[in-house]
């Protein structure tokens, strides 16, 4: 009986090349194949037990943890020994291209949002037609990571790439919470920098609006400037969203990307759009912005924003540089980034600190107010310090 490590890979010449080690030191291994190539392989981190059974070698799957394997390698061999034995369990045979399918129909009854599901369905199609019709025991660290570089090469964008390993990650999970598999696969991380948001000064956004014809699309894009709100959260706005009492925008969880509901201030120019947009109100229409009786398309308004930007000498901006323009406008104002993140609804700080380095005045007033030092009177140039002569013999050493 042992635990071990393995690598695997495949090659040219059609033979499997295994190598398993012992040792928990090595990150790869050497081995060759019987047509005389020799690969240096990483060893995968998972661990496996091997022990003989009722006359039969028996192989098992463990993880990651190297302790948990040798835990187990000690009780079977106890069962072994006791002559109480358990087969192991049923081979897994489901495919990634039916845990996908099984995926996107427990999404679609739960709380996502069906336009979303159908974005994620489309965006991992490349990574199931790579990856589909594997066994889900069979998916290791290096076939996922060995995709995402051929992407890589292929000149798809970073944060593509990671987008659909993380729905991959996803699909996992739900495979292990479901039992159709055991242990979820260490997916690689992906470090980049995706930081292509441009901020629009006011007279840039006026000449952007002015550029759009359309009254309902320039409200539109006017209220994504003012409010901050994604561009899905402003279009599937309806008027009973809208407290207009309290100034507020009460967005119900279905509509947020975060799953979670959230209240929105108003400014002045906002409640001027929705009392523009009230003019048009209809009772079969529940919708904020509607345009041909039926609510505003988000490639629709999309492209219209493009097409103004363009005309307005600004093809970089895009629609989403409207909600980093508010939030970059309230960080510039002196607004703390916690309310910034309430107000915009990240989950996480992090994604608000991006826009941290807009406001250095502040974070110097804070350092300012945490000043325990000794305060000791200015020397400017040309002026004679005041610190008495003794003072100035014992600091020069005289």
């Amino acid at each position: 009986m042992s635990t071990f490590r393995r690598a695997r890979t495949r090659c040219s010449c059609g033979r499997d090349v295994v190598r398993e080690t012992k040792d928990p030191k090595p990150s790869s291994v050497e081995a060759e194949c019987p047509c005389g190539r020799v690969f240096t392989m990483p060893l995968d981190a998972t661990w496996w037990i091997s022990y003989r059974a009722k006359g039969r070698t028996h192989r098992k799957r463990i993880g990651p943890d190297r302790k948990l394997a040798l835990a187990v390698e000690r009780k079977t061999l106890t069962d072994i020994a006791r002559g109480v034995f358990l087969e192991p369990e049923a081979e897994c045979t489901t495919r990634l291209r039916e845990l996908a399918a099984d995926y996107w129909k427990h999404l679609r009854v739960t709380r996502r949002r069906p336009e979303v599901v159908d974005k994620e369905e489309r965006a991992v199609e490349p990574l199931l037609a790579h990856l589909g019709d594997v066994v889900l025991t069979d998916i290791k660290t290096g076939d996922v990571d060995a995709w995402c570089q051929s992407e890589a090469a292929r000149g798809i964008k970073p944060s593509t790439v990671q987008r659909r390993v993380a729905i991959l990650s996803g699909m996992l999970s739900f495979g292990v919470r479901t039992e159709k598999l055991k242990v979820k696969p260490r997916m690689p991380a992906l470090h980049f920098d995706n930081a292509v948001e441009h901020f629009v000064t006011r007279d840039q956004a006026r000449a952007i609006l002015s550029q759009i014809v359309n009254l309902v699309f320039r409200d539109a894009v006017e209220l994504l400037l003012c409010t901050g709100l994604r561009r899905g959260e402003v279009l599937g706005l309806t008027w009973a969203m809208v407290d207009g009492t309290r100034r507020m925008l009460n967005l119900p969880p279905e509509l947020c990307k975060s799953n979670k509901g959230r209240r929105v201030p108003l400014n002045d120019a906002a409640v001027a759009v929705l009392e523009r947009r009230k003019m048009d109100y209809r009772e079969d229409l529940p919708w904020v912005f509607t345009f041909r009786r039926d609510q505003v398309s988000g490639s629709s308004l999309s492209g219209t924003f493009a097409r103004a930007a363009s005309d307005a000498g600004m093809p970089e901006v895009r629609l989403h540089d409207c909600r980093h323009s508010f939030a970059s406008a309230l960080v510039q104002a002196g607004v703390d980034l916690l309310t910034v993140a309430t107000i915009l609804g990240h989950q996480d700080l992090a994604q608000t600190r991006r826009y941290s380095h807009l406001a250095p005045d502040g974070l110097a007033r804070a350092a300012a107010n945490a000043d325990f030092g000794a305060h000791r009177p200015t020397v400017h140039h040309g002026e004679t310090s005041q610190i008495p002569a003794e003072q100035t013999d014992a600091v020069s050493g005289a």
